[in-house]
Protein backbone atom coordinates (compact mmCIF):
# COMPACT_ATOMS: atom_id res chain seq x y z
CA UNK A 1 0.00 0.00 0.00
CA UNK A 2 1.10 3.58 -0.62
CA UNK A 3 0.33 6.69 1.43
CA UNK A 4 0.30 10.03 -0.37
CA UNK A 5 0.64 13.22 1.68
CA UNK A 6 -0.64 16.51 0.32
CA UNK A 7 0.61 19.87 1.57
CA UNK A 8 -1.40 22.84 0.38
CA UNK A 9 -0.60 26.53 0.58
CA UNK A 10 -3.17 26.74 3.36
CA UNK A 11 -1.17 24.25 5.37
CA UNK A 12 -3.75 21.45 5.07
CA UNK A 13 -2.38 17.94 5.17
CA UNK A 14 -4.20 14.85 4.06
CA UNK A 15 -3.29 11.22 3.60
CA UNK A 16 -4.50 8.77 0.99
CA UNK A 17 -4.11 5.05 0.89
CA UNK A 18 -4.07 3.63 -2.60
CA UNK A 19 -3.02 0.51 -4.43
CA UNK A 20 0.56 0.33 -5.63
CA UNK A 21 1.34 2.51 -8.60
CA UNK A 22 1.71 0.96 -12.02
CA UNK A 23 5.04 0.76 -13.81
CA UNK A 24 4.91 2.37 -17.25
CA UNK A 25 7.61 2.68 -19.91
CA UNK A 26 7.39 4.91 -22.96
CA UNK A 27 7.28 2.25 -25.65
CA UNK A 28 4.63 0.27 -27.47
CA UNK A 29 5.59 -2.77 -25.40
CA UNK A 30 5.09 -0.94 -22.10
CA UNK A 31 5.51 -3.08 -19.00
CA UNK A 32 2.23 -3.15 -17.12
CA UNK A 33 1.53 -4.28 -13.58
CA UNK A 34 -2.00 -5.58 -14.02
CA UNK A 35 -3.62 -7.43 -11.14
CA UNK A 36 -0.19 -8.33 -9.77
CA UNK A 37 0.98 -9.80 -13.09
CA UNK A 38 3.59 -8.13 -15.31
CA UNK A 39 2.52 -8.29 -18.96
CA UNK A 40 3.43 -6.27 -22.04
CA UNK A 41 0.95 -3.95 -23.70
CA UNK A 42 1.43 -5.94 -26.89
CA UNK A 43 0.51 -9.19 -25.17
CA UNK A 44 -2.40 -7.65 -23.32
CA UNK A 45 -3.81 -6.22 -26.54
CA UNK A 46 -3.56 -9.55 -28.28
CA UNK A 47 -5.34 -11.44 -25.49
CA UNK A 48 -8.11 -8.95 -24.74
CA UNK A 49 -11.38 -9.14 -26.66
CA UNK A 50 -11.81 -6.26 -29.08
CA UNK A 51 -14.45 -3.61 -28.48
CA UNK A 52 -16.54 -2.89 -31.57
CA UNK A 53 -18.79 -0.02 -32.51
CA UNK A 54 -22.48 -1.00 -32.44
CA UNK A 55 -23.91 -2.05 -35.80
CA UNK A 56 -26.40 0.80 -35.59
CA UNK A 57 -23.50 3.23 -36.21
CA UNK A 58 -22.85 1.66 -39.62
CA UNK A 59 -24.81 2.69 -42.72
CA UNK A 60 -25.31 0.32 -45.63
CA UNK A 61 -24.92 1.53 -49.21
CA UNK A 62 -28.05 1.23 -51.38
CA UNK A 63 -29.98 2.93 -54.16
CA UNK A 64 -32.73 4.21 -51.85
CA UNK A 65 -33.15 5.24 -48.24
CA UNK A 66 -34.53 2.52 -45.97
CA UNK A 67 -34.81 2.87 -42.18
CA UNK A 68 -35.69 -0.45 -40.53
CA UNK A 69 -36.65 -0.34 -36.84
CA UNK A 70 -36.66 -3.34 -34.52
CA UNK A 71 -39.33 -2.49 -31.89
CA UNK A 72 -38.20 -5.37 -29.68
CA UNK A 73 -34.58 -4.31 -29.32
CA UNK A 74 -33.31 -1.30 -27.34
CA UNK A 75 -29.77 -0.39 -28.31
CA UNK A 76 -29.47 2.34 -25.66
CA UNK A 77 -31.73 3.07 -22.71
CA UNK A 78 -32.50 6.70 -21.90
CA UNK A 79 -30.23 8.48 -24.37
CA UNK A 80 -28.74 11.24 -22.17
CA UNK A 81 -29.25 14.97 -22.52
CA UNK A 82 -25.56 15.19 -21.60
CA UNK A 83 -24.79 14.63 -25.30
CA UNK A 84 -25.99 18.18 -25.99
CA UNK A 85 -23.24 19.92 -24.02
CA UNK A 86 -20.83 22.76 -24.77
CA UNK A 87 -17.18 23.65 -24.20
CA UNK A 88 -16.63 27.09 -22.62
CA UNK A 89 -13.30 28.88 -23.22
CA UNK A 90 -13.81 31.38 -20.42
CA UNK A 91 -12.29 34.43 -22.12
CA UNK A 92 -14.18 33.92 -25.39
CA UNK A 93 -17.40 33.48 -23.40
CA UNK A 94 -16.70 36.58 -21.34
CA UNK A 95 -15.94 38.67 -24.42
CA UNK A 96 -19.32 38.18 -26.05
CA UNK A 97 -21.77 36.66 -23.59
CA UNK A 98 -20.99 38.54 -20.35
CA UNK A 99 -22.31 42.05 -19.78
CA UNK A 100 -22.79 44.16 -16.64
CA UNK A 101 -21.59 41.40 -14.30
CA UNK A 102 -23.97 38.76 -15.60
CA UNK A 103 -24.45 36.33 -18.46
CA UNK A 104 -26.57 38.00 -21.09
CA UNK A 105 -30.26 37.06 -20.66
CA UNK A 106 -30.63 35.97 -24.28
CA UNK A 107 -27.81 33.44 -23.83
CA UNK A 108 -29.60 31.94 -20.82
CA UNK A 109 -32.88 31.81 -22.77
CA UNK A 110 -31.26 30.17 -25.81
CA UNK A 111 -29.61 27.48 -23.68
CA UNK A 112 -32.53 26.67 -21.38
CA UNK A 113 -33.99 24.13 -23.86
CA UNK A 114 -30.86 21.98 -23.40
CA UNK A 115 -31.69 20.99 -19.83
CA UNK A 116 -29.18 18.38 -18.63
CA UNK A 117 -26.41 19.49 -20.99
CA UNK A 118 -22.81 19.37 -19.76
CA UNK A 119 -20.79 22.60 -19.69
CA UNK A 120 -16.98 22.34 -19.68
CA UNK A 121 -14.92 25.08 -18.01
CA UNK A 122 -12.48 26.83 -18.36
CA UNK A 123 -12.25 25.53 -21.93
CA UNK A 124 -9.67 23.60 -23.93
CA UNK A 125 -6.11 24.89 -24.20
CA UNK A 126 -7.09 27.69 -21.82
CA UNK A 127 -7.16 25.07 -19.06
CA UNK A 128 -3.44 24.41 -19.33
CA UNK A 129 -2.47 27.78 -17.85
CA UNK A 130 -5.70 28.79 -16.08
CA UNK A 131 -5.19 30.21 -12.58
CA UNK A 132 -8.41 29.46 -10.76
CA UNK A 133 -7.34 31.51 -7.72
CA UNK A 134 -7.43 34.62 -9.93
CA UNK A 135 -10.94 33.67 -11.08
CA UNK A 136 -12.60 33.39 -7.65
CA UNK A 137 -13.52 35.78 -4.88
CA UNK A 138 -14.79 39.36 -5.29
CA UNK A 139 -14.63 40.35 -8.94
CA UNK A 140 -13.26 43.81 -8.21
CA UNK A 141 -10.16 42.40 -6.51
CA UNK A 142 -9.24 39.72 -9.04
CA UNK A 143 -5.84 40.21 -10.70
CA UNK A 144 -5.40 39.78 -14.44
CA UNK A 145 -4.20 36.48 -15.86
CA UNK A 146 -2.76 35.32 -19.15
CA UNK A 147 -4.90 34.61 -22.20
CA UNK A 148 -3.86 34.18 -25.81
CA UNK A 149 -5.14 37.73 -26.37
CA UNK A 150 -3.17 39.35 -23.55
CA UNK A 151 -3.66 39.60 -19.80
CA UNK A 152 -7.28 39.98 -18.71
CA UNK A 153 -9.29 39.85 -15.51
CA UNK A 154 -11.55 36.79 -15.26
CA UNK A 155 -14.96 38.34 -14.64
CA UNK A 156 -16.65 35.12 -15.75
CA UNK A 157 -14.76 33.11 -13.15
CA UNK A 158 -15.33 29.73 -11.55
CA UNK A 159 -18.10 30.91 -9.20
CA UNK A 160 -19.88 32.71 -12.03
CA UNK A 161 -19.59 29.57 -14.14
CA UNK A 162 -21.36 27.49 -11.49
CA UNK A 163 -24.14 30.07 -11.18
CA UNK A 164 -24.50 30.03 -14.97
CA UNK A 165 -24.78 26.21 -15.01
CA UNK A 166 -27.57 26.45 -12.45
CA UNK A 167 -29.37 29.12 -14.48
CA UNK A 168 -29.45 26.94 -17.61
CA UNK A 169 -30.21 23.70 -15.71
CA UNK A 170 -26.92 22.17 -16.79
CA UNK A 171 -24.20 19.92 -15.39
CA UNK A 172 -20.64 21.19 -14.74
CA UNK A 173 -17.41 19.58 -15.92
CA UNK A 174 -14.09 21.18 -14.96
CA UNK A 175 -10.74 20.68 -16.70
CA UNK A 176 -7.93 21.05 -14.20
CA UNK A 177 -4.61 22.76 -14.85
CA UNK A 178 -1.84 20.17 -14.69
CA UNK A 179 0.81 22.27 -16.39
CA UNK A 180 1.24 25.59 -14.58
CA UNK A 181 1.12 29.25 -15.51
CA UNK A 182 2.25 30.64 -18.84
CA UNK A 183 6.03 30.49 -18.95
CA UNK A 184 6.30 28.97 -15.46
CA UNK A 185 5.70 25.18 -15.47
CA UNK A 186 4.71 23.66 -12.14
CA UNK A 187 6.37 20.95 -10.11
CA UNK A 188 4.24 17.97 -9.09
CA UNK A 189 3.75 19.52 -5.66
CA UNK A 190 2.61 22.86 -7.09
CA UNK A 191 0.12 21.13 -9.39
CA UNK A 192 -1.25 19.09 -6.50
CA UNK A 193 -1.56 22.13 -4.24
CA UNK A 194 -3.41 24.29 -6.74
CA UNK A 195 -5.91 21.66 -7.83
CA UNK A 196 -6.57 20.37 -4.32
CA UNK A 197 -7.35 23.92 -3.24
CA UNK A 198 -9.61 24.35 -6.28
CA UNK A 199 -11.57 21.25 -5.33
CA UNK A 200 -11.73 22.38 -1.71
CA UNK A 201 -13.16 25.72 -2.84
CA UNK A 202 -15.74 23.89 -4.95
CA UNK A 203 -16.72 21.59 -2.07
CA UNK A 204 -16.99 24.50 0.35
CA UNK A 205 -19.23 26.38 -2.07
CA UNK A 206 -21.39 23.59 -3.51
CA UNK A 207 -20.78 20.46 -1.44
CA UNK A 208 -19.27 17.08 -2.26
CA UNK A 209 -20.03 15.24 -5.49
CA UNK A 210 -22.64 13.01 -3.83
CA UNK A 211 -24.66 16.04 -2.71
CA UNK A 212 -26.52 16.30 -6.03
CA UNK A 213 -27.81 12.75 -5.56
CA UNK A 214 -30.02 11.59 -8.41
CA UNK A 215 -30.73 15.09 -9.71
CA UNK A 216 -30.29 15.16 -13.48
CA UNK A 217 -29.12 18.77 -13.56
CA UNK A 218 -28.34 21.80 -11.41
CA UNK A 219 -30.88 24.48 -10.58
CA UNK A 220 -30.77 28.00 -9.19
CA UNK A 221 -31.29 27.95 -5.45
CA UNK A 222 -29.75 24.51 -4.96
CA UNK A 223 -26.22 23.17 -4.60
CA UNK A 224 -24.34 22.24 -7.79
CA UNK A 225 -21.42 19.98 -6.83
CA UNK A 226 -18.81 19.32 -9.52
CA UNK A 227 -18.65 15.57 -10.05
CA UNK A 228 -16.61 15.39 -13.27
CA UNK A 229 -13.01 16.66 -13.30
CA UNK A 230 -10.94 16.28 -16.46
CA UNK A 231 -7.20 15.77 -16.00
CA UNK A 232 -5.73 18.35 -18.37
CA UNK A 233 -6.35 19.17 -22.01
CA UNK A 234 -4.44 17.71 -24.98
CA UNK A 235 -1.11 17.82 -23.18
CA UNK A 236 0.41 15.41 -25.71
CA UNK A 237 -0.05 17.95 -28.51
CA UNK A 238 1.51 21.16 -29.75
CA UNK A 239 4.59 23.01 -28.63
CA UNK A 240 6.03 21.50 -25.45
CA UNK A 241 4.00 18.30 -25.80
CA UNK A 242 4.31 15.89 -22.90
CA UNK A 243 5.37 12.28 -23.21
CA UNK A 244 3.01 9.60 -21.91
CA UNK A 245 5.19 9.22 -18.83
CA UNK A 246 4.99 12.93 -18.01
CA UNK A 247 1.23 12.99 -18.44
CA UNK A 248 0.51 9.80 -16.50
CA UNK A 249 2.77 10.73 -13.59
CA UNK A 250 1.37 14.26 -13.19
CA UNK A 251 -2.25 13.19 -13.69
CA UNK A 252 -1.85 10.39 -11.16
CA UNK A 253 -0.30 12.62 -8.48
CA UNK A 254 -3.03 15.23 -8.87
CA UNK A 255 -5.86 12.73 -9.27
CA UNK A 256 -4.98 10.76 -6.14
CA UNK A 257 -4.78 13.93 -4.09
CA UNK A 258 -8.14 15.18 -5.37
CA UNK A 259 -9.84 11.84 -4.69
CA UNK A 260 -8.63 12.10 -1.12
CA UNK A 261 -10.52 15.38 -0.70
CA UNK A 262 -13.72 14.03 -2.27
CA UNK A 263 -13.72 10.30 -3.11
CA UNK A 264 -17.01 10.67 -5.00
CA UNK A 265 -15.59 12.80 -7.81
CA UNK A 266 -15.12 11.12 -11.19
CA UNK A 267 -11.82 11.77 -12.95
CA UNK A 268 -11.50 11.85 -16.73
CA UNK A 269 -8.09 11.26 -18.33
CA UNK A 270 -7.49 12.26 -21.93
CA UNK A 271 -6.68 10.00 -24.85
CA UNK A 272 -4.39 10.86 -27.74
CA UNK A 273 -5.04 14.22 -29.37
CA UNK A 274 -5.63 14.16 -33.15
CA UNK A 275 -4.72 10.47 -33.55
CA UNK A 276 -5.30 10.80 -37.31
CA UNK A 277 -2.54 13.43 -37.68
CA UNK A 278 0.44 12.56 -39.87
CA UNK A 279 2.58 14.77 -37.61
CA UNK A 280 2.46 12.22 -34.80
CA UNK A 281 5.72 10.31 -34.36
CA UNK A 282 7.32 8.10 -31.76
CA UNK A 283 9.23 10.20 -29.24
CA UNK A 284 8.23 13.59 -27.94
CA UNK A 285 4.85 13.35 -29.70
CA UNK A 286 4.03 9.68 -29.14
CA UNK A 287 1.95 7.53 -31.42
CA UNK A 288 -1.67 7.00 -30.40
CA UNK A 289 -1.09 3.38 -29.45
CA UNK A 290 1.81 4.23 -27.15
CA UNK A 291 0.05 7.12 -25.45
CA UNK A 292 -3.34 5.46 -24.93
CA UNK A 293 -1.85 2.17 -23.76
CA UNK A 294 0.31 4.01 -21.22
CA UNK A 295 -2.65 6.09 -20.01
CA UNK A 296 -4.74 2.96 -19.54
CA UNK A 297 -1.89 1.27 -17.69
CA UNK A 298 -1.06 4.18 -15.42
CA UNK A 299 -4.51 5.63 -14.79
CA UNK A 300 -6.90 2.74 -15.38
CA UNK A 301 -7.55 2.23 -11.67
CA UNK A 302 -8.02 5.96 -11.03
CA UNK A 303 -9.90 7.36 -14.04
CA UNK A 304 -13.64 6.93 -14.30
CA UNK A 305 -13.58 7.69 -18.02
CA UNK A 306 -11.56 9.12 -20.89
CA UNK A 307 -11.84 12.25 -23.05
CA UNK A 308 -11.77 12.17 -26.85
CA UNK A 309 -11.73 15.20 -29.19
CA UNK A 310 -13.01 14.45 -32.71
CA UNK A 311 -13.04 17.23 -35.30
CA UNK A 312 -14.79 15.86 -38.35
CA UNK A 313 -15.38 16.49 -42.03
CA UNK A 314 -11.77 17.00 -42.37
CA UNK A 315 -11.80 13.28 -41.59
CA UNK A 316 -15.23 11.69 -42.10
CA UNK A 317 -17.52 10.88 -39.19
CA UNK A 318 -17.08 7.11 -39.71
CA UNK A 319 -13.32 7.72 -39.52
CA UNK A 320 -13.70 9.78 -36.33
CA UNK A 321 -15.67 6.94 -34.75
CA UNK A 322 -13.06 4.45 -35.92
CA UNK A 323 -10.34 6.35 -34.07
CA UNK A 324 -12.48 6.30 -30.93
CA UNK A 325 -12.93 2.54 -31.31
CA UNK A 326 -9.19 2.16 -31.65
CA UNK A 327 -8.52 4.30 -28.57
CA UNK A 328 -10.90 2.20 -26.47
CA UNK A 329 -9.09 -0.95 -27.54
CA UNK A 330 -5.72 0.57 -26.67
CA UNK A 331 -7.07 1.49 -23.23
CA UNK A 332 -9.01 -1.66 -22.42
CA UNK A 333 -6.16 -4.17 -22.05
CA UNK A 334 -4.83 -2.10 -19.17
CA UNK A 335 -8.13 -1.12 -17.56
CA UNK A 336 -8.67 -2.58 -14.10
CA UNK A 337 -12.27 -3.62 -14.79
CA UNK A 338 -11.76 -5.07 -18.26
CA UNK A 339 -14.98 -3.31 -19.33
CA UNK A 340 -15.26 -0.61 -21.99
CA UNK A 341 -14.47 2.70 -20.28
CA UNK A 342 -16.93 5.60 -20.36
CA UNK A 343 -16.01 8.08 -23.10
CA UNK A 344 -16.51 11.83 -22.73
CA UNK A 345 -16.37 13.78 -25.98
CA UNK A 346 -15.28 16.98 -24.26
CA UNK A 347 -14.76 18.77 -27.58
CA UNK A 348 -16.20 18.19 -31.04
CA UNK A 349 -17.07 20.23 -34.10
CA UNK A 350 -16.75 20.48 -37.84
CA UNK A 351 -13.20 21.23 -38.94
CA UNK A 352 -12.82 24.22 -41.30
CA UNK A 353 -10.25 23.36 -43.94
CA UNK A 354 -7.31 25.70 -44.40
CA UNK A 355 -7.30 27.16 -47.93
CA UNK A 356 -4.21 26.81 -50.09
CA UNK A 357 -4.23 30.56 -50.53
CA UNK A 358 -5.50 33.24 -48.20
CA UNK A 359 -6.38 33.26 -44.54
CA UNK A 360 -7.87 30.40 -42.54
CA UNK A 361 -10.51 32.82 -41.26
CA UNK A 362 -12.21 32.71 -44.67
CA UNK A 363 -13.36 29.12 -44.00
CA UNK A 364 -14.44 29.57 -40.37
CA UNK A 365 -18.04 30.11 -41.45
CA UNK A 366 -18.19 26.39 -42.33
CA UNK A 367 -18.19 25.43 -38.64
CA UNK A 368 -21.56 27.10 -38.07
CA UNK A 369 -23.34 27.22 -41.44
CA UNK A 370 -25.92 24.70 -42.67
CA UNK A 371 -23.19 22.30 -43.77
CA UNK A 372 -21.61 22.53 -40.32
CA UNK A 373 -25.01 21.95 -38.74
CA UNK A 374 -25.61 18.78 -40.76
CA UNK A 375 -22.10 17.54 -39.91
CA UNK A 376 -22.60 18.19 -36.20
CA UNK A 377 -26.01 16.53 -36.14
CA UNK A 378 -24.64 13.54 -38.07
CA UNK A 379 -21.92 13.09 -35.47
CA UNK A 380 -24.33 13.42 -32.53
CA UNK A 381 -26.72 10.87 -34.03
CA UNK A 382 -23.85 8.41 -34.24
CA UNK A 383 -22.99 9.00 -30.56
CA UNK A 384 -26.58 8.42 -29.46
CA UNK A 385 -26.32 4.73 -30.32
CA UNK A 386 -22.93 4.20 -28.61
CA UNK A 387 -23.82 3.55 -24.94
CA UNK A 388 -20.23 4.05 -23.77
CA UNK A 389 -20.29 7.72 -24.85
CA UNK A 390 -21.67 9.43 -21.76
CA UNK A 391 -21.48 13.10 -22.75
CA UNK A 392 -20.48 15.36 -25.64
CA UNK A 393 -19.58 19.06 -25.72
CA UNK A 394 -19.73 21.10 -28.92
CA UNK A 395 -16.83 23.51 -29.29
CA UNK A 396 -17.60 26.22 -28.36
CA UNK A 397 -19.55 28.79 -26.37
CA UNK A 398 -17.54 31.89 -27.13
CA UNK A 399 -17.47 34.97 -29.35
CA UNK A 400 -14.04 34.53 -30.91
CA UNK A 401 -12.29 32.01 -33.16
CA UNK A 402 -13.56 29.44 -35.69
CA UNK A 403 -16.30 27.94 -33.48
CA UNK A 404 -18.97 30.30 -32.10
CA UNK A 405 -22.44 29.07 -31.16
CA UNK A 406 -23.66 32.65 -30.90
CA UNK A 407 -22.08 35.23 -33.17
CA UNK A 408 -21.46 38.77 -31.95
CA UNK A 409 -22.40 41.74 -34.10
CA UNK A 410 -19.84 43.99 -32.42
CA UNK A 411 -21.14 47.26 -33.86
CA UNK A 412 -24.59 46.66 -32.41
CA UNK A 413 -23.36 44.54 -29.47
CA UNK A 414 -26.03 42.03 -30.50
CA UNK A 415 -25.88 38.23 -30.50
CA UNK A 416 -27.50 35.77 -32.87
CA UNK A 417 -27.32 31.94 -33.06
CA UNK A 418 -25.51 30.10 -35.80
CA UNK A 419 -27.20 27.26 -37.72
CA UNK A 420 -25.60 24.57 -35.54
CA UNK A 421 -27.58 25.94 -32.61
CA UNK A 422 -30.85 25.46 -34.46
CA UNK A 423 -29.86 21.96 -35.59
CA UNK A 424 -29.15 21.01 -31.98
CA UNK A 425 -32.55 22.40 -31.02
CA UNK A 426 -34.11 20.19 -33.68
CA UNK A 427 -32.45 17.05 -32.33
CA UNK A 428 -33.27 18.01 -28.74
CA UNK A 429 -36.96 18.05 -29.67
CA UNK A 430 -36.60 14.39 -30.63
CA UNK A 431 -34.73 13.31 -27.50
CA UNK A 432 -37.50 11.40 -25.72
CA UNK A 433 -36.07 8.17 -24.30
CA UNK A 434 -34.66 4.86 -25.50
CA UNK A 435 -32.92 4.39 -28.85
CA UNK A 436 -34.28 1.33 -30.65
CA UNK A 437 -32.18 -0.85 -32.91
CA UNK A 438 -32.16 0.50 -36.46
CA UNK A 439 -30.63 -0.53 -39.74
CA UNK A 440 -30.11 2.34 -42.19
CA UNK A 441 -29.46 1.98 -45.91
CA UNK A 442 -28.63 5.06 -47.97
CA UNK A 443 -27.35 6.19 -51.35
CA UNK A 444 -24.44 8.62 -51.56
CA UNK A 445 -25.59 11.18 -54.10
CA UNK A 446 -23.82 13.86 -52.05
CA UNK A 447 -20.44 12.20 -52.61
CA UNK A 448 -19.72 12.41 -48.90
CA UNK A 449 -16.46 10.65 -48.05
CA UNK A 450 -18.27 8.78 -45.27
CA UNK A 451 -20.24 6.96 -47.98
CA UNK A 452 -23.88 7.97 -47.32
CA UNK A 453 -26.48 10.73 -47.47
CA UNK A 454 -28.76 9.79 -44.58
CA UNK A 455 -28.29 8.76 -40.94
CA UNK A 456 -31.19 8.01 -38.59
CA UNK A 457 -31.99 7.24 -34.94
CA UNK A 458 -35.40 6.05 -33.73
CA UNK A 459 -36.54 6.63 -30.13
CA UNK A 460 -39.40 5.58 -27.88
CA UNK A 461 -40.39 6.96 -24.48
CA UNK A 462 -40.79 4.83 -21.36
CA UNK A 463 -44.60 4.70 -21.67
CA UNK A 464 -44.55 3.64 -25.33
CA UNK A 465 -46.83 6.57 -26.19
CA UNK A 466 -44.32 8.88 -27.90
CA UNK A 467 -41.81 8.08 -30.62
CA UNK A 468 -39.31 10.09 -32.62
CA UNK A 469 -37.31 9.73 -35.81
CA UNK A 470 -34.14 11.83 -35.92
CA UNK A 471 -32.36 12.16 -39.27
CA UNK A 472 -29.84 14.07 -41.33
CA UNK A 473 -29.78 14.34 -45.11
CA UNK A 474 -26.53 15.47 -46.74
CA UNK A 475 -27.96 15.45 -50.27
CA UNK A 476 -28.79 18.64 -52.16
CA UNK A 477 -32.26 17.31 -52.94
CA UNK A 478 -35.19 16.02 -50.93
CA UNK A 479 -34.96 12.30 -50.20
CA UNK A 480 -37.94 9.96 -50.06
CA UNK A 481 -37.23 7.42 -47.35
CA UNK A 482 -39.07 4.25 -46.40
CA UNK A 483 -39.59 3.77 -42.67
CA UNK A 484 -40.25 0.16 -41.64
CA UNK A 485 -41.89 -0.21 -38.21
CA UNK A 486 -43.90 -3.47 -38.04
CA UNK A 487 -45.95 -2.45 -34.98
CA UNK A 488 -47.72 0.21 -37.05
CA UNK A 489 -48.70 -2.00 -39.99
CA UNK A 490 -51.95 -0.78 -41.56
CA UNK A 491 -52.11 2.34 -39.37
CA UNK A 492 -52.12 6.09 -39.87
CA UNK A 493 -50.12 8.10 -37.35
CA UNK A 494 -49.67 11.82 -36.83
CA UNK A 495 -46.60 13.74 -35.81
CA UNK A 496 -44.77 17.03 -35.78
CA UNK A 497 -41.61 17.50 -37.82
CA UNK A 498 -38.95 19.94 -36.60
CA UNK A 499 -36.20 20.71 -39.09
CA UNK A 500 -33.56 23.00 -40.53
CA UNK A 501 -32.99 22.90 -44.26
CA UNK A 502 -31.95 24.98 -47.26
CA UNK A 503 -31.05 24.91 -50.92
CA UNK A 504 -27.32 25.17 -50.18
CA UNK A 505 -25.14 23.82 -47.40
CA UNK A 506 -23.32 27.18 -47.47
CA UNK A 507 -26.35 28.99 -46.03
CA UNK A 508 -25.38 30.81 -42.85
CA UNK A 509 -26.75 33.28 -40.35
CA UNK A 510 -24.93 36.60 -40.64
CA UNK A 511 -25.26 40.04 -39.08
CA UNK A 512 -27.16 41.11 -42.21
CA UNK A 513 -29.44 38.03 -42.12
CA UNK A 514 -29.43 36.85 -38.52
CA UNK A 515 -32.31 34.42 -39.06
CA UNK A 516 -31.49 33.07 -42.51
CA UNK A 517 -31.78 29.52 -41.14
CA UNK A 518 -33.79 28.70 -38.01
CA UNK A 519 -35.83 25.77 -36.74
CA UNK A 520 -39.13 25.25 -38.51
CA UNK A 521 -41.95 22.81 -37.84
CA UNK A 522 -44.91 21.29 -39.65
CA UNK A 523 -47.56 18.67 -39.02
CA UNK A 524 -47.03 15.35 -40.80
CA UNK A 525 -49.13 12.25 -41.33
CA UNK A 526 -47.64 8.81 -41.94
CA UNK A 527 -49.61 5.99 -43.55
CA UNK A 528 -48.15 2.52 -42.93
CA UNK A 529 -49.00 -0.28 -45.33
CA UNK A 530 -49.74 -3.86 -44.34
CA UNK A 531 -46.00 -4.60 -44.26
CA UNK A 532 -45.42 -1.76 -41.78
CA UNK A 533 -43.76 0.64 -44.25
CA UNK A 534 -44.42 4.36 -44.66
CA UNK A 535 -42.85 6.99 -46.89
CA UNK A 536 -41.31 10.07 -45.30
CA UNK A 537 -39.74 13.16 -46.82
CA UNK A 538 -36.30 14.35 -45.75
CA UNK A 539 -35.64 17.91 -46.97
CA UNK A 540 -32.44 18.82 -48.79
CA UNK A 541 -29.42 19.60 -46.60
CA UNK A 542 -31.48 18.92 -43.49
CA UNK A 543 -31.54 17.97 -39.84
CA UNK A 544 -34.95 16.65 -38.81
CA UNK A 545 -36.87 15.26 -35.83
CA UNK A 546 -40.35 13.82 -36.32
CA UNK A 547 -42.12 13.39 -32.98
CA UNK A 548 -44.96 10.89 -33.28
CA UNK A 549 -47.89 10.27 -30.92
CA UNK A 550 -49.75 7.30 -32.47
Amino acid sequence: MQTVTVRTRRGIKSGLTATATRSVRTSASALILWGGLHVSADAAEQTASQWKLPRAVQIQRSQEVLIEVDPNSVIRSAVPAALFGFNIPWMNFQRGYWRENQVRPEVIAWLKPFSGAVYRYPGGEWSNWFEWEKAAGPGSSRPEQYTTFGSTKAEFGFDEFLDFVKAVNGVPLVTVNLKGTKGAPWSDQQAVESNVEWLQHSVQREGRAVARGNAQFCQTGTKCPVEWWELGNELDWGKGAWTHTEYVNRAREVGLAMKNIDPAIKLIAHTTSSPWSTKRVIGEKPKARDFDSAVGAGLGDLAYGYAYHPYYDGISIPAANHYMERAINYLRPTASTGKPPPIFVTEHGRWPNQPKFGKWETTWIKTGNLGGAVSTADFLLSQMVIPDVRAAMWHSLGARGPWQLFYLDAAADALYPNVVYWALRVLREGLIGDALKVSVSSPNTSGYRGGYDVRAVFMRDSTHTRYSLLTINRAEKEQKARLLFPEWAGRKVKGQQYYVSGDSDALANTKERKNAVTMRSRAVGLRFDDAGQAEISLPAFSVSSIVITP
